[in-house]
């Protein structure tokens, strides 16, 4: 009996099938082709120039916005500032004339019914109100860009266009708020004075409950003088957001622009790719029939066979679905019908307790119950099987082994 050789001896590799690229005998495997990647490539480039080229077309905006906010900061801590005391002194005068037609009215009642129909028109006017950081916008344009459909591309545009014209809208007002906090303030001082002109003037009675109704209405207007923010820090949170959201907006557009510009060029390339296809069919066929031979013409490797025959010499091979043993050079499996194995590999006791041939490689034992030869030929021919060689002829209805890659059927 041969002794047994490690799995891993040199003798027993045989390279595993890797597909049309792997060369033969091992080696750094030959450069597969990819039309797609070559399309690709131009491709992606026009999608950058397109983003490009919308970022230049509102870089103009976008860096007079900046220097607007900057502005705006400035004029508002100004204004604040100065409108400060103006608020305080004309808060401190309607409170004296407030009191001083409460005294003049002298009826409790008619002041509280008064008091009443102002909260109720108050009420609405709030209800309504435009002041402070007011409008409300959805500025997280994450998700619209990220696995954007292709399809969805001009439509998730068209709403981020929409939303970036709501806060560029809102930030365009917002940055003209300095001038109308000093505006507001000038009215309400204007509001307290002529009050109180009128009540020095000794109003008629009927006149008072009108004038009470008008003092409430001039403290609710320096209540609100400040426009709805709290601070200097609350304006310019407001202002900021407003303008970040804008470049955001122009960030997530410029992205999509992007992909839509790789994607009419993939269409563009997909659209001329098959009109040279329909235009020149017949060079098309030769082309991926010279690919095809080149992967697996003379010497290359093969594609398993299909109907069950053995690989050529050189790969390894899958043991016969007919129970048949394996061509010269393979790893064997035991054969199913009870036989021995080829020279050079592992035996088997043969099952009728015959003795194995001086040396050499392993025989079958024969049908007839005679002995063994001196010395068997490699690939013995079994005498079931019919044909020479050093091949197995395949069972009558299976297919036999190719000689070459390639080759015909034998």
């Amino acid at each position: 009996m041969t002794t047994d050789q490690a799995a891993d001896s040199p003798a027993d590799y045989q390279p595993a099938y890797q597909g049309p690229a792997q060369p033969p005998y091992g080696g750094p495997a030959r450069p597969g082709c990819d039309p797609d990647l070559l399309d690709s490539i131009p491709c992606e480039s026009k999608g950058i120039a397109a983003r490009a080229q919308y970022n230049k077309d509102h870089e103009t905006a976008l860096t007079q916005a900046r220097a607007q906010y900057d502005a705006a900061r400035d004029a508002y801590t100004t204004a604040r500032g100065a409108a400060g005391p103006l608020v305080t002194a004309a808060r401190q005068q309607l409170e004296k004339l407030l009191e001083q037609l409460d005294c003049l009215i002298g009826d409790a009642d008619e002041l509280h019914k008064v008091e009443q129909a102002w909260e109720v028109v108050r009420d609405e006017l709030e209800e309504h109100a435009t002041w402070g950081c007011y409008r409300t916008i959805d500025c997280d344009f994450e998700d619209d860009v990220q696995d954007c459909p292709v399809e969805d591309i001009p439509a998730r545009i068209a709403d981020i266009t929409r939303r970036v014209g709501e806060a560029e809208s809102f930030f365009t007002e917002l940055i003209g708020e300095p001038a109308k906090l000093a505006d507001r303030v000038s009215k309400a001082q204007a509001e307290v004075a002529d009050i109180d002109t009128k009540v020095k003037a000794g109003p008629a009675p009927e006149d008072l409950l009108g004038l009470y109704a008008k003092a409430l209405v001039a403290r609710w207007h320096l209540d609100t003088v400040w426009g709805g923010f709290g601070d200097v820090d609350d304006y310019m949170d407001c202002l900021c957001g407003a303008l970040t959201c804008s470049y955001r907006g122009h960030a997530a557009i410029s992205e999509l622009m992007q992909q839509q510009a790789v994607e009419d060029c993939q269409q563009q390339s997909a659209a001329a790719h098959l009109t040279w296809l329909r235009d020149h069919t017949a060079e098309a066929v030769m082309a991926q029939y010279q690919r095809m031979a080149a992967a697996y013409g003379d010497g290359g490797q093969e594609e398993p066979p299909t109907d069950g025959g053995g690989y050529s010499d050189g790969g390894e091979q899958e043991p016969p679905t007919d129970g048949g043993g394996y061509s010269d050079g393979g790893q064997e499996e035991p054969p199913t019908d009870g036989g021995g194995y080829s020279d050079g590999g592992q035996e088997e006791p043969p099952t009728d307790g015959g003795g194995y041939s001086d040396g050499g490689g392993e025989q079958e034992p024969p049908k007839d119950g005679g002995g063994y030869g001196d010395r068997p030929q490699r690939g013995y021919q079994r005498p079931d099987r019919g044909g020479q060689g050093s091949r197995y002829r395949g069972r009558e209805g299976s297919g036999g082994y190719r000689d070459q890659p390639g080759g015909s059927r034998a």
